[in-house]
């Protein structure tokens, strides 16, 4: 899809969302709320109006959104998304991962309190352990 840079952002916004409908393609947006506010409204509501427009035009594309918090949609548009609420690694799980991919030391209690702390989830635990390991060392 080749569009001309002088494009303004709404046009942009209609090729790309004319060309998902006859195309099928996979779209990612990894951390949505990181482009919400605090009240769960849009920093930038033209990411509203692309996801607005997408789901109602029928588009043979994917769209598939990972968030903490689930952004408002209108009632007439709920029925075209399907909602999974994602668990994090068990507490074994979680320690194993501590454990045996960044070899940090302690107790299994203490390691399995800060797992269940971050809800098992994996990329902050290996952030916290990347970190732990970039200002401890080994």
């Amino acid at each position: 899809l080749a569009v001309q840079e002088t494009e303004s952002d709404a046009a942009l916004m209609r090729i790309m969302i004319n060309h998902l409908a006859t195309v099928r393609g996979l779209i990612v947006l990894d951390n949505l709320e990181t482009l919400l506010t605090d009240a769960l409204g849009w920093h930038d509501p033209a990411y509203q109006t692309f996801l607005l427009n997408w789901l109602e035009s029928g588009s043979r594309s994917v769209l598939w959104v990972t968030s903490r918090e689930q952004p408002p949609l209108p009632d007439n548009l709920r029925n075209k998304c399907r909602q999974w609420a994602l668990k994090g690694l068990s507490e074994v799980a979680g320690v194993a991962l501590l454990r045996q991919s960044w070899q940090i030391q302690g107790s299994t209690a203490d390691l399995g309190e800060f797992v269940q702390l971050v809800e098992g989830h994996p990329l902050l635990l290996n952030l916290a352990a990347g970190f732990l390991v970039g200002e401890e060392g080994e």
